[in-house]
């Protein structure tokens, strides 16, 4: 008679044998990225036009909002195809937008058709520009234009306000924006999904803001439209500038920083105002050409070889986000890839320098040797290692940076009840008048355009 120990060893080699018999003649499973990659470049392209269109995946970072994936599967330049996108209208969205831009209007103050002023106000032939939806970002766009008046700017700066409290906003922190000499300009979104003709890049920008829609992130293409400006430089809100930084205004279109998960960091550009600059990306956006496999109009290596494909998904490790040791492309679906393919990845066009990174976008924290070697190098601070303003764990590990941002926020908050009171002619002094249906109206023109051609891409 067996013994109770034989009896469970042999029940075990029983189940085992039984096991691998009813797995006979299947295929042995493999890892998903794996299966990929021994795939035939036809099944690659079928699986690649099913998971185009799936939602994107945030990744959190200190350094940008989101980080997005489609494939699983590595691209490469050799097998990336020009975009040939199915064109077609969403019917309903498109509806609406048409329905919200009809009716839309700016303050009556900020009316592109309101009295003129007298005498008028003038503008500098340079702009700072920055933008704000709601009380906590317009609250930091104007504590960096606090620290850029301080450093001596000799240029413009411009808020551009969006959604729908930009009256209320403007009026309550009206004091702050007399005191520092900046205009406000009141947009709206200039696309939406009414616009996109292409489904897949509709879906991609709904999901693009940690599952949430990200059209907003295009009002950065608003400075292109500032015609009454020579150079414009956008800026994220979250800067803080140690020195005079006007040297950038002699630099050409589409100089910037990178960043650690970005080749091009689109919280800090330069632009030239025009009208051919903003058709081509218009165009770009509304046809939808991009997918995470191909990138924008299907260029595949972004010009960047150091970072990942942007359908990669970096896994975090010792020296930051990465996948298979290169650095992960954030924010590459909205204006951070269309802008390092407008002005880096075109043919014929030469490309745009790239600022020093510690020097003009310090993303690192104060601790460690590399802060105390380069820290009286640092013109710009971007409050990403640094965390927001705010933010404790970011106070403990940046001191100084966080104590002159609370100063810089804490003088923006003492304006505040000076312009509680405000009236319509000041809040018209102050604002930069924008015709913002002159943009819809190259919007509708391009997007007929593409209907009637099959797709323009960029100039």
């Amino acid at each position: 008679m067996l013994s109770r120990k034989a009896a469970i060893l042999l029940l075990f080699g029983v189940l085992l044998v039984t096991m691998m018999s009813a797995g006979s003649g299947q295929p042995r499973r493999v890892p998903r990225r794996r299966r990929w990659q021994a795939a035939t470049p036809a099944k690659v392209a079928e699986a690649t036009e099913a998971t185009d269109a799936q939602a994107t995946d945030a990744l959190a970072t200190d350094a940008q909002a989101t980080d997005t994936w489609a494939t699983g599967a590595e691209a490469t330049s050799g097998d990336v195809q020009p975009l040939t996108p199915a064109l077609a209208v969403d019917a309903k969205a498109r509806a609406a937008a048409t329905a919200f831009r009809a009716a839309w209007r700016p303050p009556s103050y900020a009316a592109q058709d309101g009295p003129p002023l007298d005498p008028p106000r003038p503008t500098r032939p340079r702009a700072w520009a920055a933008m704000g939806n709601n009380e906590r970002v317009v609250i930091d766009s104007l504590a960096a234009f606090h620290t850029l008046r301080a450093v001596g700017t000799d240029a413009d700066c411009v808020l551009m306000l969006f959604g729908e409290n930009t009256e209320q906003l403007h009026r309550q922190y009206a004091g702050a924006i007399q005191r520092l000499d900046v205009w406000v300009m009141h947009v709206e979104m200039p696309v939406g999904p009414g616009d996109v003709l292409e489904g897949k890049y509709r879906t991609v920008v709904q999901r693009a803001n940690k599952g949430k829609p990200k059209w907003w992130d295009f009002v950065k293409l608003f400075p292109l439209a500032m015609e009454q400006y020579e150079k414009v430089i956008f800026m994220d809100g979250d800067l803080q500038f140690r020195k005079n930084c006007d040297e950038l205004f002699d630099k050409p279109a589409g100089t910037h920083s990178d960043g650690p998960f970005s080749p091009f960091n689109s919280g800090l550009v330069v632009m030239s105002p025009g009208e051919r600059a903003l058709r081509g990306m218009l165009g770009l956006i509304l046809e939808g050409a991009f997918t995470y496999r191909g990138f924008w109009n299907g260029t595949g290596t972004m010009g960047a070889e150091e970072f990942a494909p942007c359908e990669a998904k970096p896994k975090k490790d010792a020296s930051g986000v990465r996948y298979k040791g290169k650095w992960g492309f954030v924010a590459c679906e909205t204006t951070q890839g269309l802008f390092q393919y407008y002005y880096t990845c075109r043919k014929g066009e030469a490309a745009p320098p790239t600022l020093t990174r510690h020097v003009y976008n310090y993303q690192a924290h104060e601790s460690g040797r590399f802060y105390q070697k380069v820290k009286d190098d640092i013109k710009i601070m971007h409050f990403t290692g640094c965390k927001k303003r705010g933010d404790e764990k970011g106070r403990q590990l940046c001191p100084e940076a966080h104590s002159q941002l609370d100063a810089a926020a804490a003088a923006v908050a003492a304006d505040i009840e000076g312009g509680a009171g405000a009236d319509d002619a000041l809040l018209r002094r102050q604002s930069l008048l924008f015709d913002m249906h002159r943009v819809w109206r190259i919007v509708d023109e391009t997007h007929n355009l593409l209907l009637g051609k099959g797709g323009v891409g960029a100039p």
